[in-house]
């Protein structure tokens, strides 16, 4: 077998840095070699006919950081049985500065995960990386884990209320990476100046899909998962009101002073 340092080498010379880097990048995430990069390994093996390894072989020698350059290490990860989506603030800052930190938990998404905890491979630079991001962003309670937070109803406010159905906010396209994803609404925390969250969701209104049929939910207190989730942002974000829009109570963070919630648009409702 060549040396894996020095075939490393080899390919990053023939490749450029740049391209080399993404061929190390789509090798580790696809576990393959795709089209584009069959082609640059038949014209590099030709070239360097000494490292004309097997797929094993490349394997090992590309078990590498992207960004860092350093050898993987071997490590084990929580396996939890569920589903996260991250943020995209929190996706853009990983891709970034710490690709390979590998320290979060491994989510099932549902499918048969009997090897537990999980062996994952990491790159000792970005858990650095990583840990100097979290200090420096100590406010976020970890975005990897779902936490749930009380709230609760305000009297009807027509100037703070919340909004239902019309266009979704300005800036959170990003939500939509699933066909069947639909905006609902976006409500004001008024705990927190400025700032609203949204509510997306991937019910099936229609019946079509027993996975997700909306019926199915009805009155029913959901932990966090893949068919509903909220996206907390500035006021500013939103779009002007549609004519579908209307006025409605509005949400603070938070837990009531009383037991009971009312005000003087009906009756009140005892928390059970």
């Amino acid at each position: 077998m060549a040396d894996p340092a020095a075939l490393r080498g080899a390919l990053a010379d023939f490749l450029g840095a740049e391209r080399y880097r993404k061929f190390v990048q789509q090798f580790s995430s696809a576990g393959r070699l795709l089209f584009w990069q069959e082609q640059e390994w038949v014209r590099f093996v030709a070239a360097q006919p000494a490292f004309g390894v097997g797929r094993d072989d490349l394997a090992l020698a590309l078990r590498v950081c992207w960004l860092h350059g350093l050898e993987l290490q071997p490590d084990t990860v929580e396996v939890i049985d569920g589903h996260v989506d991250n943020a995209v603030w929190y996706v853009r800052a990983k891709g970034a500065a710490f690709p390979c930190a590998a320290s979060a938990p491994v989510y099932t998404e549902g499918a048969l995960f009997p090897t537990r905890p999980a062996a994952v491979w990491f790159c000792p630079d970005c858990r650095k990386a990583e840990a100097a991001w979290r200090a420096r962003h100590a406010e976020l309670q970890g975005p990897l884990r779902p936490t749930m937070v009380p709230l609760h109803y305000l009297k009807v406010d027509a100037a703070t209320g919340c909004r239902i159905g019309g266009a979704c906010p300005v800036g959170l396209e990003s939500e939509f990476t699933n066909a069947a994803t639909q905006y609902f609404g976006t409500f004001p925390l008024l705990a927190f100046e400025e700032t609203e969250f949204s509510l997306f969701h991937r019910f099936d209104p229609f019946g079509h899909d027993a996975a997700r049929d909306l019926i199915v939910f009805n009155n029913q207190v959901l932990e966090p998962n893949e068919l509903i989730w909220a996206v907390v942002h500035p006021a500013s974000v939103r779009s002007q009101a549609s004519p579908n829009m209307f006025e409605a109570r509005a949400l603070a963070l938070g837990p009531e002073s009383t037991d009971e919630a009312c005000d003087d648009s009906g009756p009140c409702k005892r928390d059970e």
